[in-house]
């Protein structure tokens, strides 16, 4: 029963594949992860959902480089995998807490 965020544009992966187990009851879990990293993500939803969404900017998938793969099961919740090209804090994903906030925000103000 919460929320879960797990940002993983500033790490390096020590495999070519790394698996995700996710399972809740009530809750949301949300992966941000490169544009360059491949995702996968399905598991079992009851009453929720397990996605991929992608940046606007976001390139087609990558046929190599790592592999980020998300399994598990949720029961009333959701689990999201968002690939984006923007750094921290950065970019048009609500998932980057206040710095992504302030960011949207100063750039309103500028133009």
């Amino acid at each position: 029963m919460g929320q879960a965020r797990l940002d993983l544009r500033a790490a390096t992966l020590s495999a070519p594949e790394t698996t995700i187990v996710i399972q809740g009851m009530m809750c949301d879990a949300k992966i941000i992860v490169p544009d360059a990293w491949r995702v996968e993500c399905d598991g079992t939803a009851i009453m929720g959902e397990f996605e991929v969404k992608s940046d606007a900017a976001a390139s087609p998938m990558p046929t190599g480089g790592p592999v980020v793969r998300v399994r598990g099961g949720v029961f009333m919740g959701n689990v999201k995998m968002y690939r984006t090209p923007a750094p921290v804090g950065e970019g048009g994903l609500a998932v980057d807490g206040i710095a992504g906030w302030k960011a949207r925000r100063r750039r309103r103000a500028e133009g």
